[in-house]
């Protein structure tokens, strides 16, 4: 998956790289030094300062467009060596995917200019997302900066303790630690932008979509709304570009995975603040990031959410798996208690409601799950 918000590599970085093909293509020496230019100049520009943040966006158009006009034709690729060719390619690419991302930080400032550029008071509207009662539930704490990540990076807290970070298990995560300790008068993103982070991606450094910027993000997802008909359940796909056609929830039609325990595909699904239920592939993988269950409720709280099966509008199979979110057997009840009111379960219908210590799930039919959980 592309991140977008990695850097150009330097210019010593680059020279290795293209420095054979110059053997087998010499005419292109001057094209590449010009190149070398270029991106040495745009490294030259403060990363950190958010008002050169349009400067560097016009270096970087700057790169794509010599990129495109110099070496765009097959009798060039014939000529430099594959590797070589690829590799300069890749650089237009990187360069436009990185142009768009620091737009994304310039509106991000110009919506939400003052409590990120302070560690206390970012770290103060982060905790600010945990807020729950009895009947809902926030994202688990190590996801929180998750929520107010332009991009929803993973931001995985290991360690939470006493409203501090002391440990995480990503780069992002990482930084933010390091920022933190460091007292620097930088805004939080901005000051990523000089860190190892935005030069060098790791395997857990993915992002995760939200619903609510889904018009640029997921074409391709299949995301559902579900209410309650007189014949069950009802859903919509949302990523259906004409006017939706409703059907009865079945997830037999599509090729979705099965939750731990399950023993028939299901959907994540949220049960949102608002009592509304939206159901997607949970773990889908695609150019913008990957679905989550915090996708679904776009950061916000839930009153419950994990896994869910349908067949012919009946609910087969429901459990609260959400890692992030974490909801109780308390959370879980209360959403059987609804699904029961609306008639909504098939008689043979599965609940999971508990791991136990050996790590097996106990399934329960929903009258003893409500019996057992009250």
């Amino acid at each position: 998956m592309p991140k977008i918000w990695l850097d150009l590599p330097a210019e010593d970085d680059i020279k290795p790289k293209v420095h054979f093909a110059l053997n087998t293509c010499p005419e292109l020496f001057e094209k590449l030094d010009e190149l070398l230019r270029m991106i040495k100049a745009y490294h030259e520009v403060s990363k950190v300062e958010i008002d050169l943040f349009e400067t560097r966006r016009v270096q970087l158009h700057s790169i794509q467009e010599f990129i495109h006009e110099h070496f765009p034709n097959v009798e060039i690729k014939k000529a430099f060596a594959k590797k070589g060719y690829a590799f300069v390619q890749s650089l237009e690419n990187i360069a436009s995917r990185k142009r768009d991302y620091l737009g994304k930080l310039i509106e991000y400032y110009k919506a939400n200019d003052s409590y990120r550029n302070n560690p206390e008071k970012l770290f103060k509207a982060v905790l600010e997302k945990r807020h729950e009662c009895a009947d809902l539930k926030g994202l688990r704490a190590e996801y929180l900066m998750e929520s107010v990540d332009p991009l929803h990076r993973n931001f995985l807290f290991t360690e939470f303790d006493n409203d501090k970070v002391t440990a995480g298990n990503s780069s992002q995560t990482v930084a933010f630690g390091e920022w933190y300790r460091s007292g620097m008068n930088v805004p939080f993103f901005a000051y990523l932008e000089g860190t190892k982070h935005c030069q060098v991606g790791s395997d857990n450094d993915q992002n995760v979509v939200y619903q609510g910027e889904r018009e640029s993000q997921l074409e391709s997802a299949q995301i559902f709304v579900a209410w309650f008909s007189d014949s069950g359940i009802v859903t919509v796909d949302l990523s259906e570009a004409e006017v939706p056609t409703s059907k009865k929830f079945d997830c037999q039609d599509y090729p979705f995975q099965g939750s731990k325990g399950a023993d028939t595909k299901s959907l994540a699904y949220v049960w949102t603040e608002e009592k509304l239920i939206f159901l997607g592939n949970h773990g889908q993988i695609f150019d913008a990031g990957k679905l989550q269950h915090s996708s679904l409720a776009s950061g916000g709280r839930v009153r419950c959410a994990g896994m869910m099966s349908g067949k012919g509008g009946k609910v087969v199979y429901v459990d609260n798996n959400s890692g992030h979110f974490a909801p109780t057997s308390s959370h879980l009840r209360n959403f059987v208690r609804e699904l029961s009111d609306q008639r909504a379960f098939d008689e043979t219908c599965v609940v999971i409601g508990e791991v136990q210590s050996d790590h097996k799930v106990k399934k329960y039919s929903i009258e003893d799950f409500r019996k057992n959980t009250a």
